[in-house]
């Protein structure tokens, strides 16, 4: 069968589906709509298979809808690019200093527990712990945001950096000086945890990943950690191993 054929056929089959009584209901009282494709299909072949399969109104509400959420879209980054502007004759400043998070990072005491040969920050999983470098990076991960919340600073935390866009930032800043000393923190925890055992810290303070760091096993596995900032115009990240 070629593919237009098939395309045509896989349509015809929804647009039948799309008549039985309970489907038409719940699609009616949703204002939901049946549609072949996503993704990064064009939004004119989208928009095609919607109106085969549910019909002009829906297509032209859909349509509609559509029109005003690019239309919507366009002015929110509008005015990202007119707040990015002023960071970038104004940048964010601050007078804090590592010094008023001290206590804070102190309290930084992440305790671990070994599954399947990896080690893991001990809390609750909702999925299964695989020993290998991956998963470990994965399920390791702390939000560097998350971890300020119980300042008493973090509202002009989050004011000045809380967000995705805007002048990004570099080495000596205090954003990427407190993750480091989180991670210097996290680092000195597995080697009283893990003395015997080699690990790596990954780290990220970046406009586009809105910073984390995380830690696995040194293995001769070949894992890398994803690398964020290589097509950011600024950010700081760092691998470290430990020891």
């Amino acid at each position: 069968m070629r593919r237009g054929a098939f395309r045509y056929a896989v349509r015809t089959a929804l647009k039948k589906v799309r008549k039985t009584p309970v489907i038409q209901t719940f699609l009616e009282d949703s204002t939901c709509v049946i549609s072949l494709s996503a993704g990064d299909i064009d939004e004119e072949i989208i928009l095609d298979d919607i109106k085969f399969i549910n019909g002009k109104e829906a297509w032209k509400r859909v349509e509609q809808e559509s029109t005003r959420a690019m239309e919507a879209s366009a002015l929110a980054s509008d005015r990202w690019e007119e707040k990015l502007e002023q960071e970038r004759e104004n940048p964010p400043t601050t007078n804090l200093t590592i010094d008023d998070f001290a206590e804070l990072i102190e309290q930084f005491k992440p305790e671990f527990m070994e599954m399947d040969g990896g080690v893991f920050v001990k809390r609750t999983y909702d999925y299964p712990l695989l020993g290998d470098s991956e998963s470990e990076a994965l399920a390791n991960r702390f939000k560097l945001m998350e971890l300020l919340k119980s300042s008493a600073h973090y509202e002009e935390l989050d004011r000045l950096y809380g967000y995705f866009k805007g002048v990004n930032f570099s080495e000596g800043d205090l954003l990427p000086t407190l993750c480091d000393a989180f991670v210097e923190k996290l680092g000195n925890r597995l080697k009283m945890a893990f003395g015997d055992r080699s690990f790596k810290t990954y780290m990220v303070v970046d406009r586009s990943t809105l910073y984390h760091f995380t830690f696995c096993t040194e293995r001769d596995d070949g894992y890398k950690f994803p690398r964020y900032c290589e097509h950011s115009e600024g950010g700081v990240e760092r691998v470290i191993r430990l020891p």
